[in-house]
Formats: C-alpha cells, sequence, structure tokens
C-alpha cells in the first residue's frame, strides 16, 4: 500500500478508495488484526471511521436460547 492512501480515498484522484476492514461491507477480521499488528494508529483511524459512519460491523454475537 501507499503511504499516501487514505480511508476516504482523497490520496492521489487515480487511486483507488482504500477498503475499511472494518465496515460492514468489507468487513475482514485477518486484515483488521493484521492492521493492529502493523499499524495501530491507523487501525484506530479506520475503526473510527467506520463507527463515526455507522457501518461498523462484526459477528452477529448474542447469547443463544435455550429452551
Amino acid at each position: 500500500m501507499a503511504e499516501n492512501e487514505s480511508a476516504s480515498g482523497t490520496g492521489n484522484d487515480n487511486e483507488l478508495p482504500q477498503r475499511n476492514p472494518f465496515r460492514s461491507k468489507t468487513w475482514n477480521l485477518t486484515a483488521q488484526m493484521q492492521l493492529l499488528r502493523d499499524d495501530p494508529k491507523k487501525a484506530r483511524r479506520l475503526k473510527a471511521e467506520a463507527e463515526v459512519d455507522g457501518e461498523a460491523a462484526g459477528p452477529k454475537v448474542g447469547r443463544r436460547k435455550f429452551y
């Protein structure tokens, strides 16, 4: 990835917007963990952007109902 990439795609006009692994449409746990390991500041920024846009996602975890 180029250093001038941004989550909103506001870098170079010829670049495609970066996929955000914290958004619901592009959710990717492996990519999230790699970002957290390699670039924690970028990971926090992408996660915050997804939450602000209301697109934060994750596995649907809940209590199981036993009848």
